[in-house]
């Protein structure tokens, strides 16, 4: 495909602010010592706050409540633990109301960024939604692989299964929601609980739904969108070298699970309902219209969205016109999913 230009795009989403994509290839050099690493993440997150998005103020934290648990877990004979961020209405705790739930995971290419990165976010749609959002810290590429961060993430669903009512949690009631390489996760954790209720003999356990906004949904670059370069922090490159680095010894593996990458699946079946947003002018676009379609044919409820003349996450860093009108249908999307029955 043509590779798409600047005069494609929206006025809005035209010369924009994002974060240096440079650190991205830096970070994933296979040369880069752990303290260049380190540094590397530290600049794009100073990065990210300069540019108003990451950590609220105190007047903003003080209109919600919020907790912190570390999770503990082992793989592979090794212990760690996963810090989980709780944010809630004021006296969700104490109150004694169950609250619905959205399960965030944050977006940074698999290899960057942390849980309290959309800490903002989330607290406007703790105060507009009155739900409590769960923000995993999970693991990071290049040091840790797939294997470690899906089983980390399936150990915090556990966890949330047993303590959740410690916090009021309506665990009937989860949404599953995550931007970039974040609705990559969140839709590999469904494939992952899918793959847990057929292979264990635990109670059966889903997401009511899943929102997942410009997914990463397939690692092999095989569709005709894969080659769209448009700009911003997301290009092809940066997508061939987040999957090496999450994938390690099973890059370019023909049978990769459903929980590796979405697209991978081989069987649709069982999975929540789902709203899928994308933008016309980013290469993982058509891997979301197979999904999409993978989906109906499985019989599960979806609903998906094609915004034009964006390119790559370009709603997370302007507030025009077309970035508000996004975030009002993601709102009324998790609204209807919290309290409707879209199951098949």
């Amino acid at each position: 495909m043509k590779i798409r230009t600047e005069s494609m795009k929206r006025v809005e989403f035209r010369d924009m602010a994002t974060p240096n994509s440079a650190i991205f290839l830096k970070l994933l050099d296979p040369s880069a010592t752990p303290e260049e690493v380190k540094g590397l993440r530290e600049v794009v997150h100073g990065q990210i706050s300069e540019m108003g998005l990451g950590m609220p103020d105190d007047e903003m934290i003080q209109q919600v409540d919020h907790y912190e648990e570390s999770i503990p877990y082992e793989f592979e004979g090794q212990s760690s633990d996963i810090e989980l961020l709780v944010v809630g209405p004021k006296g969700f705790k104490e109150s004694g109301k169950k609250y619905p739930v959205i399960f965030h995971l944050h977006g940074g290419g698999l290899c960057l960024l942390h849980h309290k990165i959309d800490f903002k976010t989330n607290i406007v749609e703790v105060l507009k939604l009155d739900c409590v959002v769960v923000s995993p810290n999970y693991p990071l590429a290049p040091e840790h692989k797939y294997q470690e961060c899906m089983y980390s993430l399936e150990m915090v669903v556990e966890w949330l299964l047993e303590n959740g009512h410690k916090y009021n949690l309506d665990m009937d009631n989860v949404v599953a929601k995550g931007n970039s390489t974040g609705g990559h996760l969140a839709a590999a954790l469904s494939h992952r609980l899918k793959d847990r209720n057929k292979n264990t003999d635990k109670k059966p356990y889903q997401f009511k739904a899943q929102i997942l906004n410009w997914p990463i949904l397939d690692d092999r670059a095989a569709y005709s969108s894969s080659t769209i370069s448009a700009g911003g922090d997301w290009t092809p490159m940066h997508s061939f070298l987040s999957a090496k680095a999450w994938l390690g010894n099973d890059f370019g593996k023909f049978d990769l699970p459903g929980w590796a990458f979405p697209m991978r699946e081989t069987d649709f079946k069982g999975l929540p309902a789902t709203y899928i947003h994308t933008n016309e002018l980013e290469h993982d676009r058509d891997a979301c219209r197979a999904y999409m379609d993978h989906l109906l044919e499985a019989n599960v409820f979806v609903e998906f969205k094609l915004w034009a003349g964006a390119h790559h996450a370009a709603q997370m860093f302007t507030d025009g016109p077309v970035s508000k009108r996004w975030k009002s249908e993601m709102r009324a999307q998790v609204i209807e999913a919290f309290t409707s029955d879209l199951s098949r």
